[in-house]
């Protein structure tokens, strides 16, 4: 029996995603190498569809965004700061590279619509497992509040994937893209997501969800503006329960506590707040206070954020920035994070790109949801959490592979 290559690719990937959550850095490590070293090798036996994947927008952008992190490594190096936290970041960026070859290939497949199912089905699946394991105790105790973490490993890297199964199924919906779901399994998706966001209850990805479904009525207004009557009568029913919900809610507590306390609050090393927006803006001031003395034009380098001057654990090590927009600035300085933000525009622009020339509405719904992931990275590690790294960057891929198959047909 003859195994379709890609198929098997698509498999160890699906692999990956659902043992993300594993401490086993030798099971995530393994299963990368293969999936890498076995697209290379396909890559030299099909010279041309890598010749047909380098010569778009897509491949030139992620190439430029390579070199201008592997300069900013060597500012690592001049810094004096460790190489191996660059690396590490380099290594990430190079499978975000061959992910979009592997999905571009997948998307010019004449299996792209199933390759493209049993990713989403995978999202899917994650989101159910931490609805269906939060009664069995696989919850994260943040603040005194359990959030659900299913088998991602944790809460915001599960919170960025219900943000993400939401937005495709309610704008899947609304602008009534059955390409690939019908309307009742759309509908299924939409239950579980938000079912899974409230009990995630995570700031950041209320407000990303809030903020690109308003875009959405803001540039489609004619098309959507049949939807307001009902949902403007559903919000008035539901309006009491959601008062008295909020009003109960972590969110609002912690919305209490910011407003209070600002950001003049000193920490211990390893010191915990009740509030982790707090957190994040004194970690912020102490890290721009280290950045503006030392590395503001160059940036302390390629995954240098942790080895900066910000709050500490107990046993000393550095944190994340909790911000992807933040982590920008501060790596690679004034000049540099110029044209890494253009760079990252054009790419996490591409399914738009893709959308305003062939009119796809798929195109538009990955669009809508890269832009949701971009606002929630501004508090929150975003760009290599599962959501993003693995799933979102399929969709680009895949986008691209389809329209160039659907022009060719």
């Amino acid at each position: 029996m003859k195994i379709n290559v890609l198929t098997l690719f698509l498999f160890l990937l699906v692999i990956r995603v659902f043992t993300i959550g594993l401490d086993s850095k030798l099971i995530g490590y393994s299963l990368v190498g293969i999936l890498l070293s076995g697209l290379f090798v396909y890559s030299i036996i099909k010279v041309r569809k890598l010749e047909s994947f380098v010569s778009n927008k897509l491949s030139i952008n992620i190439v430029l965004l390579l070199l201008v992190c592997s300069v900013s490594t060597f500012v690592a190096v001049y810094n004096g700061l460790p190489i191996k936290e660059s690396l590490t970041a380099l290594s990430k960026l190079l499978i975000v590279f061959f992910l979009l070859y592997f999905s571009y290939l997948c998307g010019r497949s004449i299996k792209s619509l199933l390759y493209l199912k049993v990713v989403i089905w995978c999202l899917f699946v994650h989101v159910l497992l931490g609805v269906i394991l939060m009664p069995f105790g696989v919850v994260d105790e943040v603040h005194g509040a359990s959030r659900l973490i299913g088998i991602s490993g944790g809460v915001q890297v599960f919170s960025n994937l219900a943000m993400l199964l939401f937005l495709y199924s309610a704008l899947s919906l609304i602008l009534k893209e059955s390409t690939v779901f019908p309307k009742h399994t759309l509908l299924s998706f939409l239950v579980i997501a938000l079912t899974a966001m409230v009990l995630s209850n995570t700031l950041k990805n209320f407000g990303a969800a809030l903020i690109t479904l308003s875009l959405l009525f803001i540039v489609d207004f004619r098309k959507v503006i049949k939807w307001v009557p009902p949902m403007a009568i559903l919000l008035i029913i539901a309006a009491p329960f959601i008062f008295d919900w909020f009003i109960e809610s972590e969110v609002y507590e912690r919305l209490v506590v910011v407003w209070e306390a600002g950001i003049k609050t000193t920490l211990e090393p390893g010191e915990k707040l009740e509030s982790s927006l707090v957190w994040r803006f004194i970690h912020w001031s102490k890290l721009f206070n280290d950045w503006s003395q030392n590395y503001i034009y160059t940036g302390a380098g390629f995954g240098q954020i942790t080895n900066m001057s910000g709050l500490k654990t107990p046993d000393g090590r550095g944190y994340e920035a909790h911000s992807d927009i933040v982590t920008i600035i501060l790596e690679f300085g004034l000049l540099l994070s110029i044209p890494v933000f253009v760079l990252l525009f054009k790419l996490f622009s591409r399914t738009l790109s893709l959308y305003l020339s062939s009119h796809q509405k798929l195109f538009k719904v990955f669009f809508l949801c890269g832009v949701s992931l971009v606002i929630a990275s501004s508090f929150g590690n975003v760009f290599y959490s599962l959501a993003c790294m693995y799933f979102f960057w399929f969709f680009v891929g895949w986008s691209e592979g389809y329209a160039r198959k659907v022009n060719e047909s």
